[in-house]
């Protein structure tokens, strides 16, 4: 026992610098404040074994061997915090308890295995405050005494708070375990816990107790702004994990000093994360060039994906639509370095080689030219490194510009004529009476043509049909269609229409749609009543025909309305 006794004081230092145990994790596993202390001091030793975790824990017996006295064996009690060992001779009574102490020894067992885990996810920090760097009131003796004080001492303090209180306070805000004592003037504070949590304490605690200090960090005007960030949230994010107070001076400065203030060590903190943040950028290269617009599309379709490939660079072109000179490089600042000599050198070889030529086409036929997502324009570049811009609908000209070599011009402009002739648009007046009569009756006529002729695209407009395909299939579609309203100009067929509401339509058109029929063998003319929402009722015919369907109709929709007035009438 002397030897234990001698032992434990000798560790005494050790042990209060120890790795401990948060309190909430002990309430959770029914562990009192001693045994908390004295686990974690017993787990936070340095040599790391290669067994599992489940066999870091040592049983009851491995802790405590038994004493021997005499030779002879002294017995006890078979349970980890056991009571103590029964002699009793009932049968039942020995059961009984051997079943409790088994109960017993493993809870005790599951307490010292998360006992074990749980102190492999804590760790410490000491922080050492010299005297002139310590915040001090007439409390503080220490500087006067230079005696070792404990952690019972009032201490340092802040704003006339004691140091114990503030620990404590701090401690409970924290989650952690903070300790104190007094060497040689020296304040050093220990505190264990949660890796996140100790470094929230040590903020919090260097903010109280240090003097601020206050210093200086250049840094290139040019890469304040990433010290700042987007809307100043770097900056920010800096100040709230350091604990300082950071101040970038205005562009219009010229000055790259960057002040910080705040405790001595969150001083240093932030002023690494500062350069941390500086040597990044810096490592990292930007580059604007301005190479005029004219060479834009040979870089775009010849060199950029090659650079961008070999050298891990961004580049970025203003779209053609902006016609803008300026081209951007990012990445790491060698590579960026060497993809803007490429750049510069594909430029020079260039430049003063490509000539810009205006080209008319109608504009119907750009299109053809600029092909399905620019398919057309690609082929005329990569067989002739020849580029055709086309203009779009909103300029509303028919001007297609042609650039490159001289040389190469003539062949692409041969390509441009050949690919806006190999479609061909064709119109044909026909009112839009007469559209019925083109398609067929069902559209059997349309689906026909559709048929025999698949490359022909056929659209019905208001007063005339437009055809687009190839021009001799479009030339056949044209004299089909053609024919079949020559027939009905040399019939003197006429078109007319009368305004009917809808709710006559059953009445005038009768069972069967025998009234219909009648009124178009009375008349001689085509009567057609509309679908839907319109109420215009179509007639076709000769003039005379069409003529006496009109008054026809006319006639019978005023009988059925005055018949409908005097029935309401009469009825109310």
């Amino acid at each position: 026992m002397i030897v234990l006794y001698l032992n434990c004081r000798q560790n005494k230092k050790t042990n209060i610098m120890a790795t401990a145990m948060d309190n909430n994790f002990s309430r959770e596993n029914g562990l009192n404040e001693t045994t908390t202390w004295t686990t974690a001091a017993t787990t936070t030793d340095s040599s790391v074994s290669k067994k599992s975790d489940a066999d870091e824990v040592p049983d009851y017996n491995e802790a405590f061997p038994q004493l021997r006295s005499s030779g002879q064996v002294i017995p006890r009690p078979n349970a980890f915090f056991g009571s103590t060992y029964s002699q009793s001779t009932n049968g039942t009574d020995a059961m009984n308890n051997s079943t409790a102490n088994n109960t017993s020894a493993k809870a005790d067992e599951d307490k010292r295995r998360k006992l074990a885990l749980h102190a492999s996810t804590i760790t410490t920090k000491i922080i050492e405050i010299p005297p002139e760097e310590r915040v001090l009131d007439k409390n503080d003796n220490s500087r006067r005494t230079g005696n070792n004080q404990s952690s019972r001492n009032t201490g340092a303090n802040t704003n006339g708070q004691p140091l114990q209180k503030l620990c404590l306070r701090i401690q409970k805000e924290t989650s952690t375990n903070i300790s104190f004592l007094y060497k040689d003037q020296l304040l050093i504070v220990t505190i264990t816990g949660r890796p996140e949590q100790v470094r929230l304490a040590q903020v919090q605690l260097v903010r109280e107790l240090q003097k601020p200090a206050k210093i200086s960090v250049d840094i290139p005007l040019d890469f304040h702004r990433f010290i700042i960030g987007p809307r100043g949230a770097t900056l920010k994010t800096l100040e709230q994990e350091t604990a300082t107070r950071i101040t970038v001076p205005r562009q219009d400065s010229h000055s790259n000093s960057i002040e910080i203030i705040g405790a001595k060590d969150n001083v240093k903190l932030c002023e690494q994360k500062i350069l941390d943040l500086y040597h990044t950028q810096f490592n990292k290269g930007f580059e604007r060039l301005t190479i005029p617009f004219l060479y834009h599309p040979w870089i775009r379709h010849q060199l950029v994906d090659d650079l961008v490939q070999q050298y891990r660079v961004s580049i970025d072109l203003p779209p053609p639509i902006k016609q803008t000179d300026e081209i951007t490089i990012r990445g790491e600042r060698e590579p960026v370095e060497h993809a803007k000599a490429k750049l510069l050198q594909f430029y020079k070889s260039l430049e003063g080689k490509i000539m810009t030529f205006p080209l008319e086409i109608p504009s119907e036929q750009h299109r053809f030219i600029l092909g399905k997502k620019g398919a057309g324009l690609k082929d005329i570049f990569d067989k002739t490194n020849v580029y055709v811009r086309i203009p779009n609908q909103e300029e509303n000209s028919s001007t297609i510009t042609v650039q490159g070599e001289t040389g190469k011009i003539g062949e692409a402009i041969t390509m441009i004529y050949k690919m806006a002739n190999a479609v061909t648009i064709n119109q044909i007046d026909a009112p839009r009476w007469m559209h019925g009569t083109v398609k067929g009756e069902k559209n059997v006529h349309l689906e026909n043509l559709k048929k025999s002729h698949p490359d022909v695209k056929i659209f019905f407009r208001d007063e005339h049909i437009s055809l687009e395909g190839p021009p001799e299939e479009v030339e056949r579609v044209r004299a089909q269609m053609q024919l079949s309203i020559d027939e009905l100009k040399k019939k003197n067929t006429t078109y007319g229409e009368v305004n009917i509401d809808q709710q006559y339509y059953k009445q005038l058109i009768g069972k069967n749609q025998a009234r219909l029929l009648e009124m178009q063998e009375q008349t001689g003319c085509e009567i057609k009543f509309p679908g839907g929402d319109n109420r215009a009722v179509r007639l076709m015919g000769t003039k005379e025909s069409v003529e006496k369907a009109r008054q026809l109709l006319t006639e019978r929709s005023t009988k059925l309305v005055k018949f409908c007035f005097f029935y309401l009438l009469d009825f109310s």
